[in-house]
């Protein structure tokens, strides 16, 4: 049977001052010149019915037949090339994942491929606060096929700030079984399984599965686990993004993939001890014994956000990942976007060949 495309349910026109508006975001096209107006409308409105290829084609030609040949030929070839078809049986509105498809499809890119990816991915979130409850509760409801969650806490009262898909009732109770009932009431055609197990060194992240997809960091203690789970990442090859914030900074990044990026030790991104031939050592500790980072719902959502938009691209396999090669941090008090760059560095001792 011959596909049929329509009109793709994302576009709309508009004008404005005597501009013509086709489609909005980053597929909009600015339009003055009249006759190429006028000869766009008919043929958006044909495009609210199923038509194939070459009735598209034909039909184009027939509005266009005063146009100057150029300018026809180049805006329909625009057009074929800019989203702005979709196949007529690619959005079903009852469809579970439909908007989501919209998306995919607006991105160029086959939307019932993307979700035949993410059924098949494994993602590891490591930490289930704050950040592991955002993350977690996307990738589910997005139809990532299978979830690891891997945390030891308890739910406290402090936590239901920011951790959402915790209650009241939870208080006391393990973070990641609670997280696995939450998540499952969501979408229960998702696996989920726990692992319940604190991180004190090293060694304790070889309690992660080696056949996974992606890691995704988002917890912060002990203070060296980043590093830990750079080795051992880039060790075994698994893919990573970390998650976080610093104060009123929403941090994401860097994504690495071991072979082809940079890692978290290739380029300095924390403190270092530099200056301990003038400050000892003991006196920082001293000084930052208590220190406890304020955590604000709002910039938990905005770090896990922008993170998800580069794990979806990445588990999906469309657009272009943000935070490769780079730690990204969005300031919030005045929204002021500033990256590191964690560019492969060959000398690099954990992932230089």
């Amino acid at each position: 049977m011959i596909k049929k495309y329509i009109l793709a349910p994302y576009v709309r026109v508009n004008y404005s001052k005597q501009v013509f508006f086709l489609g909005s975001a980053s597929i909009k096209k600015e339009i003055v010149d009249q006759s190429l107006i006028l000869a766009i409308i008919p043929f958006l409105k044909f495009l609210k019915f199923p038509r194939t290829q070459a009735e598209i084609k034909s039909y184009w030609n027939e509005v266009a037949v005063d146009l100057n040949r150029e300018i026809g030929d180049s805006f329909f070839q625009s057009f074929l090339d800019g989203n702005y078809i979709i196949g007529e049986k690619d959005f079903l509105r009852e469809e579970r994942y439909s908007r989501h498809g919209l998306y995919y499809n607006f991105s160029g890119i086959n939307a019932d491929e993307v979700q035949e990816r993410l059924k098949n991915k494994t993602v590891l979130i490591l930490g289930c606060g704050g950040i592991g409850n955002l993350v977690s509760g996307m990738l589910v409801a997005s139809g990532v096929g299978n979830i690891i969650l891997m945390d030891d806490d308890i739910i406290e009262q402090s936590n239901l700030t920011r951790q959402i898909l915790f209650t009241e009732f939870d208080e006391g109770r393990s973070k990641v079984h609670i997280l696995k009932s939450a998540l499952k009431s969501r979408n229960s055609s998702i696996n989920i399984s726990c692992i319940e197990h604190r991180i004190t060194s090293p060694e304790d992240l070889n309690q992660i599965p080696v056949k996974i997809d992606l890691i995704v960091l988002s917890a912060d203690k002990p203070a060296s686990l980043i590093f830990w789970l750079n080795d051992y990442a880039v060790k075994n090859k698994l893919p990573f993004i970390n998650i976080g914030y610093v104060e009123d900074i929403a941090v994401w990044g860097p994504f690495v993939i071991p072979g082809e990026t940079g890692c978290f030790r290739c380029q300095p991104l924390v403190g270092d001890d530099s200056l301990r031939h003038v400050v000892s050592i003991d006196d920082i500790n001293a000084i930052n014994a208590d220190y406890q980072a304020p955590s604000y719902a709002p910039i938990n959502m905005m770090a896990s956000s922008f993170a998800v938009l580069d794990i979806m691209r990445f588990l999906g396999e469309f657009g272009e990942i943000q935070s490769l090669n780079k730690r990204i941090g969005l300031w919030t008090h005045n929204l002021r976007m500033e990256t590191q760059s964690c560019h492969k560095n060959e000398s690099c001792l954990i992932c230089s060949k």
